[in-house]
């Protein structure tokens, strides 16, 4: 018997000095009984490229175990451990292994996921108890997938999301509702548990706080940086594109290795509309079946993942309706019969909601500059600089810093240019002092 066939033909399995070469007479003959081993992303990559070796074995299917079959196996293991270790094991926690190693450990099979997982836990055991809060808590290290309890804290969280958003997101109530409404279905287990958590397409003019809402939700939800994937689907606008994202011969795919890696996070797709039709295709099975096949054959889960594509589709129709005071629900019939134009029905139905977004008015355009201006003012007091903004400063930035083409888009780079590199240059030359208070208004600007 021979475990792991594959390896000892890695590399060119035609080349006539290859180990595969040599062997294959020796299997020929009816004086060996002879069994070997791989997974079937090998037997395609590496044994079936040698006929002659693919001819010489009968291929022999060995299934995954069932639940009930890595039940058996894992009781009996505990059992060992339980009569050799002392240990305490509840049957709560069998259970909660073996249901999570099939929901959560994609790179393995039952009952090896389940035999993988049983092993860390009894590491992580340091009292020799086993629960189901170890267990949770051992899932969270393996996948980094956090173990979210809804205890009171958590209810809390989930029923004020609206109020975490506004903090950070101006003028758009609408849209931060429906996802805030999304998440808390998703935390109450009432959703499809082999889709992503929650799937939106943005559609609203440039500038208006699509991709900050994206940024935003990433950091509210899963609470670190590495959680945000962001892809500029512009640039990916060829059939070749494809390979970039689940792999191809000769490199990793960007997708599925990031995902993979790091399976807890919000994915942004910038400019949806204009990835190639087969990548549009990729994203059809993501959103229904939370899952994609990387180049290799592996399965890449994509279950715990937030999807958000954006796009200017609609825009004008958007701004000139709202302009006009026109009905919030027959706007949107309107929007999905326009977006429509450009994308495929099943696609847009896959989506769990379109989220439409409306253009900004000018108090809310003040509303996000004074949030800004917060942010810098905390900057500046950890420096040991004390600087207050008046409202005329806020007002004249509003209006400076606002293009109606390009939204709240151009505001960040004329705050840079027009009043982070004064007060730059006022710190070098010790014209700011520290601990003293520096009160500024529109003067400032000119």
């Amino acid at each position: 018997f021979i475990d792991e066939l594959h390896t000892l033909g890695e590399g060119d399995a035609s080349n006539q000095y290859n180990f595969f070469a040599l062997l294959s007479p020796y299997l020929e003959l009816d004086k060996f009984q002879f069994i070997a081993s791989t997974e079937n992303e090998n037997y395609a990559k590496i044994i079936e490229k040698n006929t002659n070796l693919a001819r010489i074995f009968h291929r022999v299917e060995v299934p995954p175990a069932s639940l009930e079959e890595t039940t058996e196996i894992i009781e009996s293991k505990v059992i060992d451990l339980m009569r050799f270790k002392k240990m305490r094991i509840s049957y709560l926690a069998i259970k909660e292994l073996i249901l999570d190693s099939l929901k959560y450990v994609h790179n393995r099979v039952l009952p090896d996921a389940a035999l993988y997982v049983l092993d860390e836990v009894e590491t992580a055991a340091k009292d020799k108890i086993i629960n189901k809060s170890l267990v949770k808590e051992t899932f969270a290290k393996i996948t980094k997938i956090p173990s979210i309890e809804i205890d009171e804290s958590q209810k809390d969280f989930l029923l004020n999301l609206e109020q975490e958003f506004a903090k950070k997101i101006i003028g758009q109530k609408e849209a931060t509702k429906i996802i805030a409404d999304t998440l808390r279905r998703s935390a109450t287990a009432l959703r499809d548990q082999n889709r992503p958590i929650g799937s939106f397409l943005f559609l609203g003019p440039t500038g208006v706080g699509k991709t900050e809402l994206a940024k935003t939700l990433a950091k509210i939800y899963y609470k670190n940086s590495i959680s945000f994937l962001q892809y500029d689907m512009s640039e990916y606008q060829t059939a070749e594109a494809v390979d970039r994202l689940i792999g191809g011969p000769e490199k990793l795919g960007e997708l599925t290795e990031a995902v993979k890696n790091n399976p807890y996070s919000l994915i942004l797709l910038d400019e949806f509309e204009k990835a190639d039709p087969k990548i549009l295709t990729l994203f059809l099975q993501i959103l229904e079946e939370g899952r994609l096949t990387d180049f290799q054959g592996k399965h890449i889960d994509f279950s715990n993942t937030i999807i958000v594509a954006t796009s200017n589709v609609a825009s004008l129709l958007i701004t000139e309706r709202i302009k006009n005071n026109q009905d919030f629900n027959a706007l949107r019939e309107a929007v999905k019969t326009e977006t429509l134009r450009v994308f495929k029905p099943e696609l847009i139905n896959r989506f769990d909601e379109i989220v439409i977004f409306k253009p900004l008015e000018q108090v809310e355009i003040e509303q996000i500059v004074n949030l800004k201006l917060e942010e810098l003012k905390t900057k500046l007091k950890d420096e040991g600089y004390l600087v207050e903004f008046n409202p005329d400063l806020i007002t004249e930035l509003a209006k400076k810093g606002y293009d109606p083409s390009l939204g709240a888009r151009p505001l960040r780079r004329y705050l840079q240019d027009n009043l982070e590199a004064k007060l730059s240059r006022m710190i070098l030359e010790n014209q700011l002092k520290k601990g003293e208070i520096l009160e500024l208004n529109s003067q400032f600007l000119i």
